[in-house]
């Protein structure tokens, strides 16, 4: 069993920015929480900046709970993997975070149990498919949810003109699965087997 929480994007873009969702993140680990970031969606050189802006916006709304960091690389997967309580993907290119975690293993088996939080294309990935908006494209994640998705929905610098098209072919490609509209600074949680 796993416990997801789909981000449409940019937590601290919320209203509240990002304690609704840490608080969430954070529900059933009260006192200590063990959070590993998995960025393989960005470049390497991004993946500090990216780690410390949400660091930043997790421990301005951890209240007690004490927080221990880790971020994976593709040669400590499986050992962090372990050791970590919450999986954190953020935003980035979902095929290249698809390829990575792909080349991993079974990152299904060794996430079973974890919280993991997917923005983004942290997100994208874990639906069935996804409207990959930069390129105008609909790929495919791992299917861990049973839906379809389109995060940053109707965000302010996103266009609406491509959304809408993409909401339309996801819905006629695929017209009974589920689709999963996330705003920017929105999440919903699912856990699923």
């Amino acid at each position: 069993m796993k416990r997801l929480i789909l981000m449409g994007g940019r937590p601290w873009e919320a209203a509240d920015k990002g304690e609704r969702q840490v608080e969430v993140l954070l529900r059933y680990f009260p006192a200590k929480v063990k959070l590993a970031f998995c960025i393989f969606a960005q470049p390497e050189g991004d993946w500090e900046e990216t780690r410390a802006l949400n660091v930043s916006m997790i421990e301005c709304f951890k209240g007690e709970c004490t927080i221990a960091y880790q971020t994976m690389t593709l040669q400590n997967f499986a050992e962090v993997s372990e050791w970590a309580d919450v999986i954190y993907m953020p935003g980035g290119k979902p095929p290249k975070l698809k390829a990575a975690l792909e080349a991993c293993g079974d990152v299904a088996k060794l996430w079973d149990g974890k919280v993991i939080v997917g923005a983004s294309a942290g997100m994208d990935i874990l639906c069935e498919h996804f409207s990959y908006l930069q390129e105008k494209t609909i790929l495919e994640g791992f299917g861990w949810i049973k839906a379809n998705c389109i995060p940053h929905w109707r965000n302010v610098g996103e266009d609406a003109a491509v959304q809408t098209q993409a909401e339309a072919e996801l819905l006629r490609r695929f017209p009974e699965t589920p689709l999963l509209c996330v705003a920017e600074g929105d999440f919903i949680e699912v856990s699923v087997a």
